[in-house]
């Protein structure tokens, strides 16, 4: 499997947990699309901690409820071909290091 499209499935960090833990068994996949759910820190955590183990190269997720660290932490991973953090909680102080 390359690509896996989960988006506007009221998906919450619970299901985002779960979903790494099945992650973890496959090494193909390229593209994971979350946007439109309800995952806050504690599934954008398990998402950090699969991406240092799987290197997706497509990231979505807008518009779920992931801040602070946690959004630094995914844009640490670039170059990622493509991460969408569209209406997450990001500060200005988050977005400074991308413009360096």
């Amino acid at each position: 499997m390359q690509a896996l499209m989960l988006s506007d499935n009221k998906i919450t960090s619970v299901g985002c947990l779960e979903l790494v833990k099945l992650l973890q068994q496959t090494s193909t996949l390229q593209e994971l699309q979350l946007q439109n759910n309800d995952i806050d820190n504690e599934g954008g955590k398990a998402l950090v901690a699969n991406q240092k183990r799987s290197k997706i190269l497509k990231l979505e997720v807008e518009n779920n409820r992931i801040a602070g660290t946690i959004l630094q932490e995914l844009l640490s991973f670039m170059p990622m071909q493509k991460l969408h953090l569209l209406k997450n909680k990001l500060t200005d102080l988050q977005v400074e290091p991308l413009a360096a």
